[in-house]
């Protein structure tokens, strides 16, 4: 049997690979768990890992992130119009723009603190993963009475400590400027919390925190909005004396609604109409029905519904769109859009749904694929005692486990799924399964198991320890800011924070108009911009031309390929390139050359 609460001091501990147990300093053997030394060698990996990611990724922003930037910005200065937004969920936003407000950092120094608020986010999600970890072993030394047992305390926290940092290596880190950390963090303690409620009993405290959790995760995220409902419903289940779990459930759903009803209540007044979030619409029509993804919806056919208040079109060839009001922010295309995207009417067709399922179950199945390690290991442990109805049970007993990881796979199998949205999901189901696995009472089974654990811990370390020093020499290497030079640029040219400019190419990655206080009104998308740089001289000046009429003092064009566009031919054509030649700078006006 596992280790009852209280025991022993898990730092006097040490595995022993001749029987995979653990002795006190008494001499007394029993299946025990890490030393605290060994969790603070992971502890210390995993944050270090973070901290390479975040400083060699310091100067990035995605289109995503400067939409969190620019509204957390909006919250501090009180413009409560350009604040709340119906898109993206609030909590990220004012996390990240706390330290630029709180000790006045300059625009310059503003990315390398967003990516340390997410290694700070990091740090967070890795309390809870041990919070959660910590309340499954503990849970697991409750259950089974009979001579056969769980896996072993510490081999399971090794397999979960090795899925972890192979989550931060490749699935998602502090190089992402998305509340999709906050969201993990969340996941593990929402379901660490049921943990709790299940092996220790339905305490009011434990409900009142899970409601709590539940609404700042739907702060953070609107998809925690839905998945709240599926977290109480377990509740009900994990709970062991049924009288006790009503009362108790409704404390923690009334907590959650007090928390999140403050926004839905607002974002409801702001847009007109109920909504706790137009995200998941949003992603349905573009994911699923294929309107046009991002932005420059323009309602064609109106099979998805018309548009109330697209971009405007002001060219067709090259397509050209505007957007200077009334919508702020430095690209107000991306800044709101729920806002460009009102009238859309997500319409639900089998055959698109069943190839979207088919799409995400190949998805699935090469994400697992390349956990080979994680599976072999699971395989080899499974062989020591395959009883398969045996395993099955235990793994249904853990419903409160796997079933929100399976709801949310589910979930996004429907629309949409990127290995950000899972990292969490995936643990808890990968950990589920070990934790359901039968381990008999003997010494040549637990000497497979230290075999198998080390050994799954050992070539999972390995990749990952090589990915890691691939990072750690770009860290100390050279770092350019094409952002700021960019900006620095426009500035050269004479442009000041307020003033307006144009785009050809991908306008979401413009933080150079963040940094430089501009705003991007028009632009030629990166789909045709092939089309303006092989157009006549005459189209190249209407295109010049509708710049300037909406008040752009500068084009930007940008991921200009030397061998489809050369290079010196643009600087011949009054082209200003960056110092990597990334980012092309044009005065408005001016005549562009034939």
């Amino acid at each position: 049997m596992l280790n009852q609460p209280g025991k022993a001091d898990a730092s006097n501990l040490t595995i022993s690979p001749s029987d995979g147990e653990a002795t006190d300093p008494t001499g007394a053997n029993y299946l025990g768990d890490l030393t605290l030394r060994q969790k603070g060698l992971f502890w210390g990996i995993a944050l270090s890992l973070a901290l390479f990611r975040a400083l060699d990724t310091r100067f990035q922003v995605s289109g995503d992130g400067i939409s969190y930037i620019e509204m957390g910005d909006a919250y501090f200065r009180r413009d409560w119009k350009m604040a709340v937004n119906a898109y993206w969920s609030p909590l990220y936003s004012w996390l990240i723009v706390l330290p630029k407000h709180l000790f006045g950092l300059s625009l310059a120094q503003e990315s390398t603190s967003v990516h340390l608020v997410n290694f700070l986010i990091f740090a967070f999600v890795l309390f809870s993963f041990e919070f959660f970890l910590n309340c499954l072993i503990a849970g697991l030394s409750t259950g089974d009475q009979v001579p056969s047992h769980h896996l072993q305390p510490w081999a399971l926290r090794l397999i979960g400590y090795a899925l972890f940092l192979y989550s931060a290596m490749y699935w998602l880190s502090t190089d992402v400027i998305t509340p999709d950390l906050c969201v993990e963090g969340l996941v593990f303690l929402a379901v660490g919390i049921l943990l709790r409620i299940r092996f220790r009993g339905a305490a009011w405290g434990s409900f009142a925190l899970l409601g709590l959790v539940l609404g700042v995760g739907y702060l953070t995220k609107v998809v925690f909005f839905p998945l709240a409902f599926v977290f109480l419903f377990i509740s009900f289940f994990a709970a062991r004396d049924f009288r006790q779990w009503l009362p108790r459930v409704s404390v923690a759903f009334l907590i959650f609604l007090i928390v999140a009803t403050p926004y839905i209540l607002a974002l409801s007044h702001a847009k007109g109409r109920f909504t706790y979030g137009d995200t998941g619409k949003l992603a349905y029509a573009t994911y699923v029905n294929n309107a046009p993804l991002g932005v420059h919806w323009q309602g064609k056919g109106g099979l998805f519904g018309t548009p109330l208040h697209p971009t405007r079109k002001i060219l067709d060839s090259p397509a050209m769109y505007e957007f200077s009001e009334p919508i702020g922010g430095s690209y107000p295309a991306w800044y709101d859009p729920s806002y460009w995207y009102d009238g859309v009417v997500p319409k639900f067709f089998l055959s698109r749904e069943i190839y979207k399922v088919h799409m995400h179950l190949h998805f699935f199945a090469e994400l697992f694929a390349e956990q080979g390690e994680f599976i072999a290991g699971l395989l080899a442990l499974f062989l020591i005692a395959p009883v398969a109805r045996t395993f099955l049970q235990r793994w249904s007993r853990e419903l409160f486990l796997w079933v929100p990881a399976l709801v949310a796979f589910g979930a996004y199998s429907l629309i949409h799924i990127e290995t950000r949205f899972l990292p969490a999901f995936l643990l808890i189901f990968w950990l589920s399964l070990f934790a359901a696995l039968t381990i008999p009472d003997s010494a040549a089974a637990r000497k497979i198991v230290w075999c198998v654990t080390i050994a799954v811990a050992l070539t999972v370390g390995i990749r990952v320890l090589r990915s890691a020093i691939v990072e750690a020499g770009h860290v100390t290497g050279p770092r350019l800011n094409i952002y700021a030079n960019v900006a620095q640029q426009l500035h050269d040219l004479g442009l000041q924070p307020g003033d307006k400019v144009g785009s050809i190419g991908f306008g979401f990655d413009g933080y150079w108009a963040h940094l430089a206080g501009v705003t991007i009104v028009a632009e030629i998308p990166e789909s045709d911009a092939g089309a303006f740089w092989i157009a006549d001289p005459e189209t190249k000046a209407k295109v010049f031309e509708l710049f300037a009429k909406y008040g752009a003092k500068a084009i930007v064009c940008n991921r200009i390929q030397a061998h489809t566009i050369p290079s010196d031919w643009i600087r011949i054509t009054g082209w200003t390139p960056d110092g990597r030649a990334t980012y092309y700078v044009h005065p408005i006006p001016a005549i562009p050359p034939p």
